[in-house]
């Protein structure tokens, strides 16, 4: 009997401790007039949430409240990702009751034209108005105490924006890429701006007015903005904010400046007059419509990624007066099929025209002293390249990807071949290594498959790792596999160096490794199977019909001596050398050695 007394108290007392939890069971996900809320029991709230089958569009209104279950709930908030995506919603109307709009709940909103925040709410979301494009107008209450980081974010068809004084906090990217913006009001009240609050934005000096003491992060404000979009400022051209497809930039202009046409992609040509010295960082980047450029004789900067992501630019014109082309200026320009470097330009900075994989042909200069990182990499198209004797250094990854190289001959100039400077080049047949090279690089030729031979005229072994020319492992070396098949593949050294060849990896891995000197065929002014090879005192003619096809002469150590192409069946280069030198003709991949006469 006792047992079943404490059994019934048990009970008892379990069922009081779940009566609250009944009475106060929430709700979530309830669709209420075609609208999601979830139900908060406790103080009769409802916030406004997202939800799959809820696709808004047209005007939506909210309810200041709502009746589910004979129990009436008041709207407080709109929840994050409420609306996210919904690109039919046209407005919005937001009771007086909600205090506060969630993260990225308009995110996506691109249809929404206007949106009237009311006076009751105190706090605008991360990213809640996220990418809403097409938003015109936005009214911000004097309850508003915090703009959240990108709540405005590329909402750039907002024209003004007055900011109460009842804010104290503007976001980080709070207006980033508004660039439609023509007049902003920052009150007295703010003692917080975060980085790139108004980054892109640009306005005029009449139509700013900022009370507090922060500058605002990323705003421009220029002296001059005109009907045509073009906004100056100390006769630099801050940025362009015009639809036209073709432009001419007024002569009063000096300098073009950073992303200054950034994402212009209406554009399709425009005109630099010869007064611009200098074009900025990102200047013409993503001008996905622009088609050629000629840069005027006056410029003497490009700037980094310039013109990057110009997907179907086809022409560039660079004058003598460049002395400097930026980092990446040319990345990712597809349809560029060849560019000449002048010979004010000293280097080929890192990625200049990386991934450049319509580009066939390219001139450099003897001007230019290195090729840096990345500089070529990915041009798939370059079929051939003259690296003239001024370079020294060829940087890390510099031609990687260049799958239509079939041969390349470096100068004895270069002291150092950078890491995978040719890797994944797997139309490779051929190098020549010169005998000045002291370095090469991790992985300089790795994956380069169809490597055949390698001239390499260093007298001193170059300092390298085992994988230059790629891994190489088999049984008692872990799981080896071979980038390049060494087994069937040649290796001309200097005879004098020879066994220290044979002795070292990766040169020791070479299935066959011969003297240099065994690498050419003796010919006397006579006939060759496809060409004709004579001499006439000091210069050095080939006659043969293949137009086109790359002559170089070395000295017998390995210098270059000089490169040029056949041209209507013939090609001269003057060696300077005495009557009796022997020097050593390459003609595409076939290589022979002469005595001057």
């Amino acid at each position: 009997m006792l047992t079943i007394m404490i059994m019934k108290k048990l009970l008892l007392f379990i069922f009081t401790l779940l009566l609250p939890l009944v009475a106060s069971a929430d709700d979530y996900g309830v669709n209420i007039d075609g609208i999601c809320y979830n139900l908060y029991d406790k103080n009769k709230t409802a916030e406004v949430t997202y939800s799959t089958d809820s696709k808004y569009s047209g005007d939506v209104v909210i309810p200041a409240t709502v009746t589910y279950n004979d129990n009436q709930y008041r709207v407080t908030s709109i929840g994050q990702y409420a609306f996210r995506d919904c690109s039919g919603l046209t407005s919005i109307t937001i009771p007086n009751s909600v205090t506060n709009i969630g993260y990225l709940a308009f995110y996506g909103c691109t249809g929404l034209t206007s949106v009237t925040i009311p006076n009751s709410v105190t706090s605008i979301g991360n990213n809640a108005f996220y990418y809403c494009t097409g938003l015109t107008s936005i009214t911000i209450p004097n309850s508003v105490t915090s703009i959240g980081d990108e709540a405005f974010y590329e909402c750039d068809g907002v024209t003004s924006i007055t900011i109460p004084n009842s804010v104290t906090s503007i976001g980080y990217g709070a207006f980033y890429g508004c660039t439609g913006l023509t007049s902003i009001t920052i009150p007295n009240s703010v003692t917080s701006i975060g980085d790139e609050a108004f980054y892109r934005c640009v306005v005029t000096k009449e139509n700013f007015n900022n009370q507090s003491n922060i500058p605002p992060s990323g705003l421009i404000v220029c002296d001059v903005r005109t009907e045509s979009g073009f906004c100056i400022k100390d006769n630099a051209l801050v940025k362009y904010l015009g639809k036209e497809r073709t432009i001419t930039i007024p002569n009063s202009v000096t300098s073009i400046g950073d992303e200054a046409f950034y994402r212009c992609s209406k554009l399709t040509s425009i005109t630099i007059p010869n007064s611009v010295t200098n074009i900025g960082d990102d200047a013409f980047a993503d001008c996905s419509g622009l088609t050629s450029v000629t840069i005027p004789n006056n410029v003497t900067n490009i700037g980094d990624y310039a013109f990057a992501h110009c997907s179907i630019l086809t022409s560039v014109t660079i004058p003598n007066s460049v002395t400097n082309i930026g980092e990446q200026a040319f990345w990712n320009c597809p349809k560029l099929t060849s560019i000449t470097i002048p010979n004010s330009v000293t280097q080929i900075e890192s990625g200049t025209f990386r991934d450049c994989s319509g580009l066939t042909s390219i001139t450099i200069p003897n001007s230019v002293t290195t090729i840096g990182y990345n500089a070529f990499d990915g041009c798939r198209g370059l079929t051939s390249i003259t690296i003239p004797n001024s370079v020294t250094t060829i940087g890390n990854w510099a031609f990687n990807g260049c799958r239509g190289l079939t041969s390349i001959t470096i100068p004895n100039s270069v002291t150092n071949i950078g890491d995978y400077a040719f890797s994944y080049c797997t139309g490779l047949t051929s190098i020549t290594i010169p005998n000045s090279v002291t370095t090469i690089g991790s992985n300089a030729f790795d994956d380069c498959k169809n490597l055949k031979t390698v001239y390499c005229y260093a007298t001193k072994l170059p300092e390298t790792s085992e994988d230059a020319f790629g891994s190489y492992y088999d049984n008692q070396h872990y799981n080896r596999n071979f980038d390049i098949n060494y087994a069937t593949a040649t290796l001309y050294v200097p005879a004098s160096a020879i066994n220290e060849y044979k002795a070292t990896a990766p040169w020791s891995w070479f299935g066959t490794i011969l003297p240099i000197e065994d690498a050419t065929t003796q010919i006397d002014a006579t006939s060759s199977n496809n060409c004709n090879i004579i001499t006439n005192g000091s210069n050095i003619i080939v006659k043969s019909d293949a137009d086109g096809e790359k002559v170089s002469i070395y000295t017998f150590s390995g210098q270059l001596i000089g490169t040029t192409a056949i041209r209507n069946g013939s090609a001269v280069i003057n060696t300077n050398l005495k009557p009796g030198s022997v020097a050593i003709v390459m003609i595409g991949q076939n290589t022979y050695k002469i005595r001057l006469d």
